[in-house]
C-alpha cells in the first residue's frame, strides 16, 4: 500500500504526539478498533496491547481450556509479556463441567491480580446455586487478591438467599465490593452488602 502525500504527512504528525496523549486516544477506541491499531507500526502496538488485553472473555469450553493450559504450560513466558499485567477482567461463559470449572482455579492462580470476574450462565440460567458449588466459588476466590467485583448475572433466588452467598464469598474474599446475582447488584458500604441498583 502505497500513502499519499497527505497521508505521509497525518501519520507523520501522530507520530510527534506524546505517548500520553496517544495512550488517551487508544483508551476510547473499541476492541476491533485497538487490533487495527495493533497493525500499524511498533509504536502503536506497544501503547494499544494492553488496552486490548483488558478484557478476556471465553464463550466456549475449548477456548477456557486451551486459555487455561496456555497458563499452565508457558506461564514464566506469558508472565514476561506486558498485556497480563493489565488484565483487568476475565469473562467465562457456560461452566457445565467440573473439568471446565476446574481451569477458573487455574486462572486464579496464575492472574490473582485481576478486578472483575464474570461467570456468565453459570450454573444454568434460571437455576440456583447449590451449597457445594457455592463452597467450591468460595475456595477459588481465596485466590484472588485484588478482586472486587463479581459478577453471575441472572441466577434464580431470593433477596436473602443471596446474602447469605455474598456473605460467604466475602469472607473468602475480602477485596470483594460488588456481586451480582440475579441482575441484582450487591455492594459493601460501611461494612455492610447492600442491594443498590444502577451499574457495577
Amino acid at each position: 500500500m502505497v500513502l499519499t502525500r497527505s497521508a505521509r504527512r497525518a501519520a507523520s504528525s501522530l507520530f510527534r504526539l506524546p505517548n500520553e496523549v496517544l495512550t488517551a486516544i487508544v483508551h476510547e477506541l473499541s476492541t476491533d478498533d485497538l487490533a487495527t491499531v495493533c497493525r500499524t507500526s511498533q509504536l502503536l502496538r506497544n501503547i494499544a496491547t494492553p488496552w486490548l488485553y483488558r478484557c478476556v472473555r471465553l464463550t466456549t469450553g475449548s477456548r477456557l481450556r486451551s486459555f487455561a493450559m496456555s497458563l499452565q504450560q508457558s506461564f514464566s513466558a506469558l508472565a514476561k509479556l506486558h498485556h497480563l499485567e493489565t488484565l483487568t477482567t476475565v469473562e467465562l461463559v457456560g461452566l457445565h463441567t467440573v473439568q471446565e470449572r476446574h481451569y477458573v482455579d487455574v486462572i486464579a492462580t496464575h492472574l490473582p491480580h485481576i478486578h472483575n470476574l464474570e461467570l456468565c450462565h453459570w450454573p444454568e440460567s434460571g437455576s440456583l446455586i447449590s451449597q457445594n458449588e457455592a463452597r467450591w466459588i468460595a475456595t477459588s476466590l481465596e485466590k484472588f487478591d485484588r478482586l472486587r467485583t463479581l459478577n453471575f448475572g441472572s441466577i434464580k433466588g431470593s433477596s436473602e438467599d443471596d446474602r447469605g452467598l455474598v456473605l460467604q464469598w466475602y469472607a473468602a474474599c475480602k477485596t470483594l465490593t460488588s456481586v451480582v446475582l440475579d441482575d441484582r447488584i450487591w455492594r459493601l458500604k460501611n461494612n455492610d452488602w447492600i442491594v443498590v441498583s444502577g451499574d457495577v
